[in-house]
């Protein structure tokens, strides 16, 4: 199954294309990682580089203690790649398939040609690439899951849930229109055959919440001092772009973008907005190709600030260094 995503067939223009695209994003990665030494790669660059040698458990203790989190599938993936890859050829490679899943899903639904150039120097992207490591990790496995059908695609979207907690409020974005047809068709005294897998991913989230309640319950407090009002100013901006955008879907938008927005008002707009912002452009670049005042508004202010976060890289080994990013 997995050997499909890179099968020959009649879509095999799309995934050489892909592949190439992914390929330059891959060497490019690996020329700029070295210079990203600062802000969030001073804690990964030291796990990385001082967890080879450690037995499992030593190690997980140690993960625990250099990055303040207890999310296992990560801490699994770079405790076995440290004993045999360098880091920064090893993230370059999940970057790869990163935006290999990206284009692949941008063929599909004919992105204009002219969009990839707003996109791809986008400022969220670049955080992902360099900055949010298990973040970017928990992305490329919820990105996979869309290869798969049924049990399969809930399994790989629970497993992206146990790589970065705050993947969960993806999930129930993209799962909250199920959620309301399964509820319809409950009250109609009918459960569908195919909400099996919906409640496999159920319980994958019950699973998620009890292995990992210390480590939400010690990070809610400092959540909830960023929440309010002022923190669903950018996540209902782009709530209301994806409806507008949404062509047949409007409902299916709003079902998907309104948790997140619930959300920020509890946990702050800083945490939500790159969800949002994934919701927003996943109707917007379906709509006329993506050649629309949003997509193009957002496109040319994100490229702005992905070029700066770049240059901030290569000056000062951060991108953050010097701006108050918040979203």
């Amino acid at each position: 199954m997995v050997l499909s995503l890179f099968a020959l067939h009649k879509n095999t223009k799309n995934y050489l294309a892909a592949f190439f695209i992914s390929g330059l994003f891959f060497l490019g990665s690996i020329l700029i990682f070295p210079f990203f030494y600062g802000g969030d790669q001073i804690a990964y660059r030291g796990f990385y580089d001082e967890v080879v040698g450690l037995n499992l458990l030593e190690a997980f203790y140690f993960y625990r203690e250099k990055l303040g989190t207890f999310e296992p599938v990560y801490f699994l993936f770079v405790y076995f790649c440290s004993m045999f890859f360098d880091k920064n050829i090893i993230l370059s490679l999940v970057n790869f398939f990163l935006v290999y899943f990206v284009v692949l899903w941008m063929l599909r639904v004919k992105v204009n040609p002219c969009i990839y150039l707003l996109l791809f120097p986008n400022f969220y992207l670049m955080v992902l690439f360099f900055s949010a490591e298990r973040l970017k990790f928990a992305l490329v496995i919820f990105l996979l899951s869309f290869f798969f059908r049924g049990i399969l695609r809930y399994f790989f979207q629970g497993i992206s849930i146990f790589a970065h907690v705050q993947v969960v409020m993806l999930v129930v974005a993209e799962r909250s229109s199920s959620f309301a047809f399964i509820l319809k068709r409950v009250a109609r005294g009918r459960l569908p055959y195919s909400s099996f897998g919906f409640f496999v991913l159920l319980f994958f989230l019950f699973i998620f919440l009890f292995v990992m309640r210390n480590h939400i319950l010690g990070k809610l407090p400092y959540y909830l001092d960023n929440g309010g009002f002022r923190s669903l100013v950018k996540p209902l901006l782009f709530m209301m772009a994806a409806v507008f955008y949404a062509k047949d879907e409007k409902f299916k938008a709003f079902l998907s973008s309104f948790p997140l927005v619930l959300m920020s008002f509890f946990v702050g707009g800083e945490r939500i907005v790159i969800f949002s912002y994934f919701v927003f452009m996943y109707y917007g670049l379906r709509y006329n190709g993506g050649i629309n005042f949003a997509v193009l508004l957002a496109g040319a202010y994100f490229s702005f600030r992905g070029i700066d976060f770049i240059c901030r890289v290569l000056k000062f080994g951060d991108g953050f260094y010097g701006v108050a990013y918040d979203s």
